[in-house]
């Protein structure tokens, strides 16, 4: 699963602005108050795993320069890479051939087509619910078409956000001395970094498998080799 764009409007002080990730950096250059942040801050608020990251502020789209909000759209273009990710997701939402939403996403996967995907947002607030958009009525309405969109994002890969250089990932992230048996978190520094860790293993696997699990393998199935 690949993410292709970020389509964001009425999102703080931005208007109406498009993010291409087709290169594997890119820079984005601008004066002090240009929207360099808020940019980065919308593509964060569209994962609703990390309404927590900043205090929340990302979570509020108003444009503290207008006195009325316009309706907010944070929009990502996302694409199935292959063959075996559309049949895990069709297995998990028991999708039948004959629905024409199958017709329409094995298209999709096979002529690399993007789907748009909207974080949806009520009353200038952010819901923790998602949006399959620029689809016809057929598609949209289909009975089988919001798990379709929870099955797709839940498998997108993970944001981080990095605050400047003040949020540089740390050679090492501790563990509290018991969290394979309770799987509690610290509550210190290293809180916001124990959560990226355990997300991404349950993000990253084709099973779920969550860190207690691995932390508790035996040692003959605990050997992962690193390419």
């Amino acid at each position: 699963m690949r993410y292709k764009k970020f389509s964001i409007c009425n999102y703080k002080a931005i208007d109406d602005l498009t993010i291409n990730l087709n290169k594997s950096v890119i820079p984005l250059i601008g004066v002090n108050e240009s929207g360099k942040t808020s940019i980065l801050q919308a593509i964060l608020a569209f994962d609703k795993d990390k309404d927590n990251i900043l205090n929340g502020v990302h979570t509020n789209p108003k444009n503290k320069y207008r006195t009325t909000q316009r309706p907010c759209k944070i929009i990502a273009a996302v694409e199935i890479e292959d063959e075996e990710e559309f049949q895990d997701i069709g297995e998990e939402i028991r999708l039948k051939m004959d629905n024409p939403l199958y017709t329409w996403l094995k298209s999709a996967v096979d002529n690399k087509r993007e789907i748009f995907i909207m974080r949806n947002c009520e009353n200038g607030i952010l819901q923790k619910s998602y949006s399959l958009v620029n689809e016809n009525e057929d598609i949209a309405n289909n009975p089988k078409t919001n798990a379709l969109v929870n099955a797709i994002v839940k498998r997108l890969p993970n944001i981080l956000y990095f605050d400047d250089f003040s949020d540089r990932v740390p050679e090492e992230v501790t563990f509290p001395e018991n969290y394979k048996n309770d799987g509690i978190l610290g509550r210190g520094r290293d809180r916001e970094w124990q959560e990226i860790i355990v997300e991404i293993f349950s993000r990253a696997l084709e099973e779920e498998f969550s860190l207690t699990k691995f932390l508790n393998l035996t040692e003959e199935h605990s050997c992962i080799e690193i390419k």
